[in-house]
């Protein structure tokens, strides 16, 4: 199908009800073309869905008792991997360009898997060592995992890493769900094995990119410390350990269901979030703060309106959870695309904070008589009046152009003109000549001072127009502004 002009390209985007299945086009190609990205990511839902990323990963054993010591190492090595990388991201970087940095990976996240899974079958400090152990080691490879999967979405852009995002999200629940029918010995062959083929189709996705270039890329940057966004991620960790607490008493002795509900939780998340990026002409600074945090916040009221439900309360804070992971995701991407940053110093800073908060309320937990055991009720409110305030007090059309404080003041408009440019290529496949063209032409230039200011041809120059025409489904040079500013105000609103 071809869209006549960029209006009816936007519009079929924008409404996924569109008869035919044309808004469903972005997500198809998405697949097809990062194919090997998309299978990586299936494989690490499935296996990650399992045993942390949701309300119900540090779900006690019998109601509100203590945290098991497992799920406090496996977020504690999680947290510890996240800061080394964060502190030594040009280290980590050379490390992760090396042959066997991703069989690591995969042992610690398939060896880990394994070795929890058989620590059921050993008996006494046996079977201690093998259950901490094993979860300690999921814990480091979960992280590097991420990191390096960040790396790739630096080169592909926030819009490819929500579409990626969602259709992976979707696939993996789906692979896990036909996981649990097997015998518990089945499954946890199954999850390691998804855990090695998430690391090996990794390998491939990251193939076709220029090595010197993949592995550099934003070092040479110094950017602020992004204090908002830092300060988003931890309030998410926070809830997100909080309601694992509160949702204790409502998974006793049906720990398998509730597992499965919330991988169908992050199922319907992932759903939800493709549908209102298109549908509500908003950024994902919005859509994070205005319908991400309030749906979290509505997770906590369930919990004070349905207090003998709080399955129910679970489920929905788990879409919210899932919706605002993959929205952090893309605006990861965002910061390392178009802002030119490092992926592993921003995708270890964002989720060093959010594991953070998820490992304070998790010591919450194991604490004797802690407020949080005592007064379940009490926290959901509070949480529930906090996460729309703290929402309102982060939320600011400012964030997207100063990186949410990474940028300085002084150098805000130009960077943000750049970072604009940069998420215009992104999405529409331009390659680097075909922006300075299209940057040009944005400025009102012709082709004449585009040959003079570029050094090239006007024949050279036309050609590159036509491409960029083509790419942006436009026509004339006012059409091309007037895209240009719709995406400015986009990110402006």
């Amino acid at each position: 199908m071809a869209y006549e002009t960029y209006e009816e390209k936007q519009r079929t985007i924008a409404d996924p009800s569109d008869e035919g299945g044309a808004s469903l086009r972005p997500l198809r190609d998405a697949v097809f073309r990062h194919r090997f990205l998309f299978l990586a990511l299936t494989c690490y839902w499935a296996w990650q869905l399992s045993f942390f990323q949701s309300p119900l990963a540090v779900l006690p054993v019998d109601g509100m008792s203590p945290v098991p010591l497992s799920a406090l190492l496996l977020l504690g090595a999680s947290l510890l991997t996240y800061l080394f990388v964060y502190r030594e991201d040009a280290r980590m970087a050379s490390w992760a360009a090396r042959r066997r940095y991703l069989v690591l990976i995969g042992v610690c996240m398939a060896g880990g898997t394994a070795a929890q899974g058989l620590s059921p079958l050993a008996s006494g400090p046996a079977g201690a060592i093998l259950c901490d152990g094993g979860s300690a080691a999921m814990g480091v490879g979960a992280a590097l995992f991420v990191v390096e999967a960040g790396r790739v979405f630096a080169q592909l852009g926030p819009r490819l890493a929500l579409l990626l995002g969602v259709a992976s999200i979707f696939s993996g629940v789906v692979l896990l769900l036909g996981a649990s029918l097997a015998p518990w010995c089945g499954r946890i062959v199954l999850l390691a094995l998804a855990a090695l083929a998430a690391v090996v189709f990794l390998r491939g996705a990251r193939r076709p990119f220029p090595k010197k270039r993949f592995y550099a890329w934003g070092l040479e940057e110094k950017v602020r410390f992004p204090v908002k966004l830092a300060l988003t991620c931890f309030v998410q960790g926070v809830a997100l350990g909080l309601m694992s607490l509160l949702s204790g008493e409502a998974g006793a002795g049906y720990a398998g269901e509730m597992s499965l509900l919330s991988a169908l939780a992050f199922a319907l998340g992932a759903m939800l979030i493709f549908a209102t990026a298109g549908t509500f002409k908003m950024d994902f600074n919005h859509l994070l703060y205005q319908l991400g945090f309030s749906l979290m916040g509505l997770g906590f009221l369930a919990h004070v309106c349905l207090p003998g439900n709080a399955m129910a309360a679970s489920f929905l804070f788990a879409v919210a959870h899932c919706y605002v992971y993959v929205l952090m995701t893309c605006i990861c991407s965002y910061f390392s695309n178009c802002l030119k940053c490092s992926p592993g110093w921003i995708v270890s800073l964002t989720t060093l904070c959010m594991v953070a908060g998820q490992m304070l309320a998790a010591i919450l937990a194991a604490a004797p008589c802690t407020v949080a055991s005592s007064v379940p009720v009490a926290v959901s409110g509070a949480m529930a009046f906090l996460m729309p305030t703290v929402a309102l007090l982060l939320l600011s059309n400012d964030n997207p152009v100063s990186g949410w404080g990474a940028i300085r003041p002084g150098a805000r408009k130009e960077d943000g003109e750049g970072a604009l440019f940069a998420k215009i290529a992104s999405d529409y496949g331009l390659t680097a000549r075909e922006t300075e063209v299209t940057e040009y032409l944005a400025r009102g230039r012709n082709k004449r001072v585009i040959s003079q200011e570029l050094g090239l041809a006007e024949e050279t120059v036309k050609t590159h127009m036509g491409n960029v025409y083509r790419k942006l489904l436009v026509h004339s040079q006012q059409e091309l502004i007037d895209l240009v500013e719709a995406e400015r105000d986009a990110r402006d609103r």
